[in-house]
């Protein structure tokens, strides 16, 4: 930090962020030497704030907060901004935005509420590091949120990022307004807050959108991702790792519920908790059942909850399920369960499927219960350790063309 009675030049510079920001014209470089500067950050027009060093050029957000600051970096409508090399900590929000922004080369570390908040606008988040979130009230803590807190359209589009440490969810988008793309991202060991249900690393809802390019997801609390009535696309992602919790029935990789449209392709789930997979109507036939393709995946090792139920690798349930060359091995219970969801799959292998712990039954490759359709193409069910595939009640028309179920 300079002298307080800098003239911004670089022999003697500015004392704070704000006076420089005031003498700047729009398109200016503000550059921020080392240290730390215990200030809401609120410009006015297009410039680049270019810290020294990501590690020792802090901008630290106040306690109580400004009033008028809706975080410690806070861009309105109207106006771009581009922040390179500095910390961004402290008791407000991380950035708030309502305009355009560009991050690059940031650490966002212990905000307050969230990490980004894109409520309006655009951002874009490159190289950057967003971690260790506190909540500030239940249902905060989030790592980047694109959400409907603004009226006009928001994206986000994150390269080359982690999240971790944050809670409730490490990215969250709402809205039919909402658009989200992630690319190289890692979203590891998201924390539930006191008061919510969360801490998951992907949760859309509400009519959002998101698409992702090697994306992984590891050690969410309750959930890895969690598509709710939005549309997901993603290529090239793992999801590993979900702890779970026996009381609430939770751990799932992947949840596709509720209208959800999710395409997943060239994707590992792998070491979950009660499901790998689940595609579930949870509104009960009020609205569209959602849709799941899934192709060149694997989904491997799910682990039942510590009361020794399900486990199973992908379970389907008033929804509408599509597999293509797709392994599912070494879950319990069920490999693929379905539950009145018409299935297709092609070029199939389910193999090793265990009986849940402290049970002598169990362990069914595929089982079917009231499908009102069920196409199996070139399917292969092996080293079950109950039946290696079983259907009840069949409502519909059942289609095996080379089925091999053996051992």
């Amino acid at each position: 930090a300079g002298a307080a009675d800098g003239d911004g030049s670089e022999s003697a510079p500015f004392g704070t962020i704000a006076e420089a920001l005031e003498a700047a014209a729009a398109g200016d470089v503000v550059v921020i030497g080392q240290g730390t500067y215990p200030e809401a950050v609120i410009p006015d027009r297009d410039v680049t704030l270019w810290g020294s060093c990501v590690q020792l050029t802090v901008i630290d957000a106040p306690e109580p907060p400004v009033p008028e600051a809706q975080g410690a970096l806070q861009v309105w409508g109207g106006v771009f901004v581009t922040a390179r090399n500095v910390r961004i900590t402290g008791e407000q929000l991380g950035v708030g935005i309502l305009g355009t922004v560009t991050l690059e080369g940031v650490w966002i570390d212990r905000s307050t509420l969230g990490g980004v908040l894109v409520a309006e606008g655009e951002a874009t988040i490159s190289g950057s590091l967003v971690t260790s979130i506190r909540a500030s009230e239940p249902g905060t803590g989030y790592g980047v949120a694109v959400s409907a807190a603004g009226s006009g359209e928001r994206r986000a589009t994150l390269r080359r990022t982690t999240v971790e440490q944050a809670r409730a969810a490490s990215v969250v988008a709402t809205s039919t307004a909402s658009r989200l793309e992630l690319e190289d991202v890692l979203l590891r060991e998201t924390l539930p807050d006191d008061g919510s249900p969360w801490g998951t690393g992907l949760l859309i809802s509400d009519g959002s959108s998101v698409s992702g390019r090697r994306v992984v997801v590891h050690r969410g609390t309750k959930l890895g991702i969690a598509a709710m009535g939005a549309s997901l696309e993603l290529d090239r992602a793992v999801i590993t790792g979900t702890v779970g919790d026996a009381a609430e029935g939770d751990g799932p990789g992947l949840i596709v519920a509720n209208g959800a449209v999710a395409t997943v392709r060239h994707a590992v789930i792998d070491g979950n908790r009660n499901m790998g997979v689940m595609i579930s109507d949870y509104t009960f036939g009020e609205g569209p059942p959602p849709e799941a393709v899934l192709e060149d995946v694997v989904v491997r090792g799910t682990h039942p909850l510590t009361t020794g139920l399900l486990g199973v690798g992908a379970l389907c349930q008033y929804g509408d399920l599509t597999l293509r060359r797709a392994l599912v091995e070494e879950n319990h219970s069920w490999g693929v369960a379905l539950t009145n969801c018409p299935a297709t799959a092609e070029d199939l292998w389910v193999r090793d499927t265990l009986a849940p712990p402290e049970s002598e039954s169990g362990g069914v490759g595929i089982g079917a219960d009231e499908p009102p359709s069920l196409s199996l193409t070139r399917a292969l069910i092996e080293e079950s350790r109950g039946r290696g595939v079983h259907v009840a009640d069949c409502q519909g028309e059942i289609a095996l063309e080379d089925l091999t179920v053996r051992d």
